[in-house]
């Protein structure tokens, strides 16, 4: 068995020196000054000395997702950067189904590619035209012998906008529909065209599809306890996960139904930080806006893959070494994330990164 980490982080506006429109327009001022080369280079040291403090602390991570981060050169220099395990960007590794590189849009995803056999439909969804960005970044990553894991990347509507709270509603049904046509039969699969009727697969199909796994991560701008979340599916109940596929029924209509109306659920273990901690501060508390959440399959206990229980954790780590052996302060002394600032040599962004740990069968 091998143990491995998911990680999720805002790394708060990585837009390159050579400046971005998607910088201007979140900074209100269209002669915003754009980061020096050097400030560019110390921020991507950073994060990949961050990177390699969680693999140490968790193993490997198999897959990193990242937003607030314009270019795949900037996310394709993190992975360069990161020690402790081989990374790159999915957008070398996959063909975007859009045709739309991450040139101007804002998230990203590392993946251990000695394990990762292939990146298949990545596609690029987007669900708030504020800004041109991606919004949800989808993919499925085909590991050795393991089979595949559907990743969803998010980064929701702003709570900067007045119309944000009902569009990170809209972004929950949304996700929660991609969600669903991982782990639910579409009903163009069940429909026979030939014989004109519902053909329902059995219980085993049905609960096989239902066991596929899925990883949901990002900066939801909302917490476990919002609207939003719920609506995604959310619970900290794993028995409730585990058996989220409910088909009731004598009659096949009975049961396609029952099938049609039973959504999916993910399990979001950051409820233990409510009202503890979080991974960002705003006045007067902690919120915890960034989560990674699972489906079904990676709960069930024989499964390839696997969460290890408990094992879901913020990276508030006071420092970390840089490769070039210097010691860089990530918080302030209230202990909350700062952003990234090279003339005081301290910060990185003002999220934390938030990671947990699975376990797999051997895969290298």
């Amino acid at each position: 068995m091998t143990t491995r980490s998911v990680v999720f982080w805002n790394v708060q506006r990585l837009f390159g020196s050579a400046g971005s429109p998607i910088e201007f327009a979140l900074s209100g001022d269209e002669e915003a000054a754009a980061a020096s080369q050097e400030a560019v280079e110390r921020k991507i040291d950073t994060i990949a000395a961050a990177l390699d403090l969680i693999a140490e602390r968790a193993g490997p991570p198999l897959v990193v997702g990242l937003v607030e981060i314009e270019t795949d050169e900037l996310s394709h220099a993190i992975a360069a950067r990161v020690s402790s395990v081989e990374l790159e960007t999915v957008d070398r590794l996959g063909d975007d189904r859009t045709g739309v590189a991450l040139d101007g849009l804002n998230i990203s995803a590392l993946v251990d590619r000695r394990v990762v056999e292939g990146v298949r439909g990545l596609t690029s969804h987007v669900i708030d035209r504020t800004f041109k960005t991606r919004d949800v970044l989808e993919f499925h990553l085909d590991l050795a012998g393991l089979g595949s894991v559907a990743v969803l990347v998010n980064h929701w509507p702003s709570r900067l906008s007045a119309e944000g709270a009902s569009r990170r509603v809209s972004a929950a049904h949304y996700v929660n529909r991609l969600v669903a046509a991982e782990t639910r039969y579409r009903l163009d699969e069940m429909w026979d065209a030939e014989r004109k009727l519902l053909d329902l697969p059995n219980a085993d199909e049905m609960r096989q599809r239902a066991h596929s796994p899925v990883i949901v991560m990002g900066d939801f701008n909302d917490e476990p306890f919002s609207a939003s979340v719920e609506l995604l599916g959310s619970t900290n109940d794993t028995e409730a996960v585990k058996d989220d596929l409910d088909v009731k029924g004598r009659t096949k209509k009975e049961r396609f139904r029952t099938y049609a109306t039973s959504t999916p659920l993910l399990y979001n273990p950051w409820w233990h930080f409510v009202g503890r901690s979080g991974s960002y501060y705003r006045s007067p508390r902690w919120r915890l806006y960034d989560q990674i959440l699972l489906g079904s399959g990676l709960l069930q206990g024989n499964a390839p893959i696997r969460i290890i229980p408990d094992s879901h954790t913020i990276l508030d780590a006071e420092t970390v070494t840089r490769a070039d052996g210097t010691v860089w302060p990530l918080v302030n002394r209230g202990g909350k994330p700062i952003a990234f600032d090279l003339e005081r040599e301290r910060g990185c962004s003002d999220h934390f990164a938030v990671y947990l740990q699975i376990e797999t069968d051997e895969i290298g």
